[in-house]
Order: structure tokens, then C-alpha cells, then sequence
């Protein structure tokens, strides 16, 4: 029906809007561009972009199992 309002997503009005998998990465991305300043003011090497790739697919696949 065209006329029917959209359904709220589930979990009611404060239910988040990303997936946790995606707000775990999004804080991962936050904590990394902090890291990487302070790395760089410092005169030191920040994490390597691999090492970084690497902790977000390990995060994310202990995560996912919680979503399903």
C-alpha cells in the first residue's frame, strides 16, 4: 500500500543504523586517523596499512556471527 507510513527499523527509535560490524569498523577507521597523527607528530611509523587491513577483517569476522 502507497499510503501506509514506512516501518521504524527494528529495536524501536534508538535502534543504531548501521550493522555492528559496520560501527566496529567506523571505529576502528576513528581510532586509526588518531593514531596516525599522533604517530606522525611524534617522527614515528604508524601501523602499516596491512597490518591495519589485517585487524579489521579479524574484528569483523568475530563480530559478524553476533549479526546473523
Amino acid at each position: 500500500m502507497k499510503d501506509e507510513p514506512e516501518q521504524p527499523p527494528k529495536g524501536g527509535f534508538f535502534a543504531p543504523a548501521k550493522p555492528v560490524a559496520d560501527r566496529v569498523n567506523d571505529a576502528i577507521e576513528a581510532w586509526y586517523a588518531d593514531h596516525y597523527r599522533r604517530a606522525a607528530v611524534a617522527g614515528r611509523a604508524p601501523i602499516s596499512a596491512d597490518e591495519k587491513a589485517a585487524l579489521t577483517k579479524a574484528i569483523t569476522a568475530a563480530v559478524e556471527p553476533l549479526e546473523h
